[in-house]
């Protein structure tokens, strides 16, 4: 309980912190919160929220998207494009250009997902398709299926498009499955160590690295990233150190806080997390 009340603590914080740097015309990408499939909370065994990040224009449909395929997978679900069919939905996908558009596209595409033939189709089609990757490879979250999963980790290591990357780490962290290909992680560290384009991009490879089974070498990275990198993709970073359950969370925490330099957001989630374990 204490577990989940402190992790609860930190993501409010994150989310106070965004708006804020919203507010203020930060050049840090302000992603939107939205709460994460039951089903995902009981397989991965994490408590907290996951964050659901788009370019701002997309901000009011991604904010409830993952939530939206979480039903889609357990019943029908009503959807603006009743008519069309799975395999038109899928065309209208890869020639839609307005992301807004291809975000509603994709949205009711995923709903057709649980059809094996159409899913391997998508698969092939998005594969085939880099640029239609940034929003398209959403209609594939929450699959487990192996091709989806390389897919995605292929699309991550190729550090291609920043936004494309980053929807990939998004959907690898929101696969229902036990093991994710070894591409992925790869990427993702590399992603951290080098600074790669695309604070976006950064903030879903830190969470996707923040898993309960992590290893040593990607919790150190992580304390790195937590005590040096832009706000949004720091805080990140703690939240997944907690997620993790690193032992040196404490000592982060408490470095965090003496440090004049540090926004004053992640101080408070700092701060926040020290409160519930002060030993």
């Amino acid at each position: 309980m204490k577990r989940a009340l402190a992790c609860g603590a930190l993501v409010a914080v994150a989310v106070v912190w965004q708006l804020h740097l919203r507010r203020e015309g930060n050049a840090v990408a302000a992603p939107v919160v939205a709460p994460r499939a039951e089903a995902r909370v009981s397989q991965r065994a994490k408590s907290n929220h996951r964050e659901v990040a788009a370019p701002a224009a997309l901000a009011h449909l991604a904010g409830s998207f993952a939530a939206y395929v979480a039903r889609a997978a357990d019943a029908e679900v009503s959807q603006p494009r009743a008519v069309a069919s799975g395999a038109a939905l899928l065309q209208a996908l890869l020639q839609e250009r307005s992301p807004q558009n291809a975000l509603q596209i994709a949205r009711a595409l995923a709903a057709h997902e649980g059809d094996d033939a159409l899913r391997a189709q998508t698969i092939a089609a998005l594969r085939a398709a880099p640029e239609a990757r940034s929003v398209g490879l959403l209609a594939l979250m929450g699959r487990a299926d192996r091709d989806a999963l390389q897919l995605a980790a292929d699309t991550l290591a190729s550090h291609g498009n920043p936004e494309a990357g980053a929807t990939a780490a998004f959907v690898l962290d929101n696969a229902h499955a036990d093991a994710l290909p070894d591409e992925a992680y790869a990427a993702a560290r590399q992603a951290l160590r080098d600074h790669w384009d695309g604070a976006r991009l950064r903030e879903e490879t830190a969470t996707l690295l923040g898993r309960p089974d992590a290893p040593a070498e990607d919790l150190s990275l992580l304390e790195q990233v937590a005590l040096a990198e832009a706000p949004a993709v720091r805080m990140r970073a703690l939240a997944a150190l907690d997620v993790a359950g690193d032992p040196m969370l404490g000592e982060v925490c408490d470095r965090i806080s003496r440090d004049p330099a540090a926004p004053d957001r992640l101080v408070e989630m700092a701060r926040a997390w020290r409160a519930m374990h002060p030993s």
